[in-house]
């Protein structure tokens, strides 16, 4: 419909008169065909059915005399409304879409439908109006002080966001006084802990002496859907300013198997659980919490009827730049469970292994981080990078910046098999680091940089003594 319409208001008139009846009768084929659309909820899959209801108010733009005019405009503002309620969270404001490349689009379709039907002398509804604002609120959030953001869900590698935004909210025209601060302190106007309930998504943030950002990015959310990826308990890491825990991104391919290992739980820095790589279960928050000392949050991933997942990560306020990350398999009928735990790295990344507890990964500005991991079970790595699958597909060790695009990245995978399992890494800025960790029967006690922190084993939470 767009384009015909494209045509008609550039090109009908310098058209054959043959020619131009063929035209208005495809138009209004398409008209017929959108208003049986607009009618039957059936066809409305929220951002598809936006862009149904989008093409509708063009043809109601360019045929403002149409019999049928009042009936479609109502039929679309209705779709439009009902849209912008359902594709982002009422309370977070994060798009449904649980992939944060789809938050934008999402914003940038709201953007053009209130600019539409701003055209037309209409009242936009004020659903639009609240969503767009929390929309761009949330969007600040999402950023890196670069302006990408991490790829979470169907989301390419580093993609930058920044600049759209800011446009999006010029075209916004209403103010946010977050969003005016965040334009001019940049992150450090907003929350150092953001909590997105809805999406299960945890955000905390610091910065060392140097202005260096630290940001950790922890998916706590439902069961895979829409762009969504196998990703809970997934977390995602700059550090220092660096990016050093990355997700692979996506979609490399639409088809199978091609998307399916981007999306699987090894392309993400999480556990896979006796070879489970997708989730079937939604993640739940356990905790978070702000003091003086960290940032903190941990979640619980049910793998099975029998078998729960649990993380908690701690990302301290020292100068030097610390994430600790604890995760416990729990199986209630008591069975040995194979354990792998996978570490995504950006492309380029050296990883020199000193001892077992110990590797130094150097990244392609050269700048050096420590990865120190302390696991009560024995346990085995290697490392994977730009792994081929029998067909000459992308499987494990990649990152994908654009459409059938892959640049190899290096992913650790370790692997444990044992009935108990608990596992503790540390990454740092700080290379001789040496936590001092004390495993008692219901909690764990780290010692690292003057903190002693201990972890209960019961309510997966890390505090401070």
């Amino acid at each position: 419909m767009n384009h015909l319409i494209y045509f008609y208001l550039n090109f009908y008139r310098e058209t054959p008169k043959e020619k131009q009846t063929v035209i208005l009768e495809l138009i209004d084929k398409n008209i017929k065909m959108l208003q049986k659309y607009l009618d039957n909820s059936e066809y409305d899959d929220d951002n598809h059915g936006l862009i149904q209801a989008r093409s509708s108010l063009n043809y109601v733009a360019a045929f403002p005399l149409a019999e049928n005019k009042t009936q479609i405009l109502e039929a679309s503002l209705l779709r439009i409304e009902k849209n912008a309620t359902n594709m982002f969270s009422q309370t977070d404001g994060l798009s449904v879409e649980q992939a944060i490349d789809y938050h934008y689009i999402g914003t940038s379709m709201f953007i053009d439908a209130k600019k539409q039907i701003s055209r037309l002398d209409v009242d936009i509804p004020t659903p639009i109006y609240n969503t767009l604002n929390r929309a761009i609120e949330v969007g600040a959030y999402l950023l890196f002080d670069d302006g990408a953001v991490p790829a979470i869900g169907d989301t390419y590698y580093n993609n930058k966001w920044d600049v759209y935004l800011k446009r999006y909210y010029d075209l916004f025209d209403t103010s946010n006084v977050m969003f005016d601060e965040y334009l001019i302190n940049g992150q450090s106007a907003l929350d150092d802990l953001k909590i997105l309930t809805d999406a299960g998504l945890i955000i905390a943030k610091k910065r060392n002496l140097k202005n260096n950002l630290s940001k950790v990015f922890f998916d706590v959310g439902k069961k895979r859907t829409v762009h969504g990826h196998f990703d809970n308990l997934n977390i995602i890491l700059l550090l220092d300013g660096d990016k050093l825990l990355v997700d692979s991104g996506g979609p490399y391919v639409y088809s199978s198997p091609g998307r399916g290992y981007f999306w699987s739980l090894p392309a993400h820095n999480s556990l896979v659980i006796n070879n489970q790589v997708d989730n079937t279960f939604d993640a739940v928050i356990d905790n978070s919490s702000e003091t003086d000392t960290m940032l903190t949050a941990a979640g619980t991933q049910k793998t099975t009827d029998q078998i729960d997942h649990r993380r908690a990560f701690a990302l301290l306020k020292s100068n030097t730049d610390i994430l600790l990350v604890i995760d416990q398999v729990i199986d209630a009928s008591g069975g040995n469970n194979t354990i792998k735990d996978f570490w995504h790295f950006p492309p380029e990344t050296m990883i020199n292994s000193i001892d077992d507890q110990r590797s130094i990964l150097t990244l392609e500005n050269k700048h050096k981080f420590l990865h120190f991991q302390y696991s009560l079970n024995p346990t085995s790595c290697d490392t994977i990078i730009g792994e081929f699958d029998n067909n000459n597909l992308p499987k494990l060790g990649w990152v994908t910046a654009a459409y059938y695009v892959a640049t190899p990245a290096p992913v650790k995978v370790c692997t444990s098999e044992d009935k108990n399992y608990i596992k503790i890494n540390v990454f740092s800025n700080e290379l001789e680091l040496n936590p001092q960790i004390e495993d008692f029967a219901d909690h764990l006690i780290i010692s690292i940089m003057g903190n002693v922190l201990k972890y209960d084993k019961s309510t997966n939470k890390i505090t401070v003594i």
